[in-house]
């Protein structure tokens, strides 16, 4: 299993607004694959899939706030 958090945002921004998900669990995905839209005060953006495999759970809602080291989904991990 592969857990995917919000890392550092970048220039002392300490929050991120979750704008959309492209997937839902029971999705396979594949690795750099967009995986959701954030928003911070500068910027939308959006975070790639660490690694191949099937979204088991996400751990956040849409228009939720989160702050670095959120945890985000859990991926079940599949070699190529």
């Amino acid at each position: 299993m592969k857990q995917l958090k919000l890392t550092d945002l970048a220039e002392g921004l300490r929050e991120a607004v979750i704008r959309t998900w492209y997937i839902k669990p029971g999705d396979t995905v594949e690795q750099n694959a967009p995986l959701l839209a954030f928003e911070t005060a500068k910027a939308i953006m959006e975070a790639p899939s660490p690694c191949t495999g099937v979204i088991t759970a996400i751990h956040v809602k849409p228009g939720e706030t989160i702050l670095p080291e959120t945890l985000l989904v859990t991926i079940d991990e599949h070699d190529h």
